[in-house]
């Protein structure tokens, strides 16, 4: 994952080494996901956190992800939650932060 400068210009990777991601989203700076990137992991079954700084973590795990299917992420303008569209499992996810 690298960020794209305000010149169009591409800068330094902050996250690799994240396997078969598939599915991208980015979360509204105002919400509880504050403004982090999201990857779909097909290969692992796992939804991870990028932050803008680099970190990356497990947000969920436990997903039956296609490798066909790159928009199964969605979140509302509020971002307050994220919806994941597990597909295998004919079944939407809903994550909400913790409390």
């Amino acid at each position: 994952v690298r960020r794209i400068n305000p010149d169009g210009t591409g800068a330094a990777p902050i996250a690799s080494d994240l396997g078969g991601v598939h599915g991208l989203a980015l979360t509204p700076t105002k919400g509880a996901f504050g403004g982090d990137l999201l990857a779909a992991r097909w290969d692992a079954g796992t939804l991870l956190r990028i932050t803008p700084a680099g970190a990356v973590s497990t947000l969920a795990s436990g997903l039956t992800l296609t490798n066909y299917d790159a928009n199964i992420l969605a979140v509302p303008p509020s971002g307050s939650v994220v919806i994941v569209a597990d597909r295998n499992a004919s079944r939407l996810v809903c994550i909400e932060p913790a409390p």
